[in-house]
């Protein structure tokens, strides 16, 4: 309940002609940074003369998702966070950045994500979308900066669209290796005439390679990826050569359950068998995290 007040919060608004000389200096020399002005003297003038200060505090709304307002916000001093419904922050922005200029671009469209100001004070200059559009028509160069703004934006919003959620990046391994481990193990107990141990074994197999193969084809599972073809190509190069590991199992040799040897220990051990998928899903875990984070430290930067 107080949180949704602070957001509606209004900002303190100060007229240029109530600024100090100073302060209106150093509002033209942050506007020049922008990339949209491009250090361009006469354009940061015209949005000084034709904009107001608005200054936030920390959880202030600057811009509601789904308003129908177009006015610009130029980000002179702080920091604020971009939030969208159902997909939590896509974005932080800080100083000279600008926020709103999609909805000005287009008037009429909704504004397609809320804007909270994240730093403990947010100084801004707002601009009315009428005169935006004004300096759009009347600047070929702002246009060009401002069309590869907008580009680069939508390449991000793709990117995030495209973005699974941690639970997903980690979950889904464990999923599809757990649905691969049941069928498989149904399959071998309903068509075959095999030991428990053997039985458990070949399904922790069959559940490894699967899991291998969909991490492998999954694009954003880079770290998962080098788990998965090194996974495979153990798996390949112990049938090819016909390799076996042994340890020590309850006093007495036992195959590890990636490959076994039914002449010499017909009875795997079920216990190996658990080990072997528990670690294999504790590491499928593992790789999940990392890829998340690793995602997540990319489209932050």
């Amino acid at each position: 309940m107080f949180a949704s007040k602070k957001l509606t919060q209004p900002p303190e608004v100060q007229a240029n002609s109530t600024l100090a000389a100073d302060d209106i200096e150093r509002d033209l020399e942050t506007l020049k940074r922008n990339e949209l002005i491009a250090g361009d003297e006469e354009i940061a003038q015209q949005i000084l003369d034709e904009s107001e200060v608005h200054t936030f505090s920390k959880g202030n709304r600057l811009i509601g998702e789904g308003e129908q307002a177009d006015d610009v916000y130029f980000l002179l001093f702080g920091e604020v966070e971009v939030i969208r419904k159902g997909k939590g922050r896509l974005d932080k922005l800080s100083t000279p950045s600008t926020v709103g200029e999609l909805a000005a671009d287009e008037p009429g469209q909704p504004r397609t994500a809320s804007v909270i100001a994240s730093s403990n004070r947010l100084r801004t200059r707002v601009l009315p979308g009428r005169v935006f559009r004004e300096i759009r028509d009347s600047n070929p160069n702002f246009a060009s900066a401002l069309k590869k703004l907008i580009s680069n934006m939508n390449r991000r919003k793709i990117a995030q669209n495209l973005e699974q959620p941690f639970l997903a990046k980690v979950v889904k391994p464990l999923l599809t290796g757990c649905g691969s481990f049941l069928i498989s193990a149904l399959l071998f107990w309903n068509f075959t005439d095999l030991t428990t141990g053997q039985l458990l074994s070949l399904s922790a197999l069959a559940a490894a390679i699967v899991v291998g193969l969909a991490m492998y084809f999954d694009h954003q599972h880079r770290y998962g990826r080098a788990f998965s073809m090194a996974l495979l190509a153990t798996i390949l190069y112990g049938s090819h050569f016909g390799v076996s590991y042994f340890f020590f199992v309850d006093g007495r040799t036992a195959p590890f359950p990636f490959f076994w040897n039914f002449t010499a220990n017909p009875e795997q051990s079920p216990l190996v068998a658990s080990v072997f998928l528990a670690v294999l899903f504790l590491l499928c875990v593992v790789c999940g995290v990392f890829d998340y984070l690793r995602n997540l430290s990319h489209r932050q930067h």
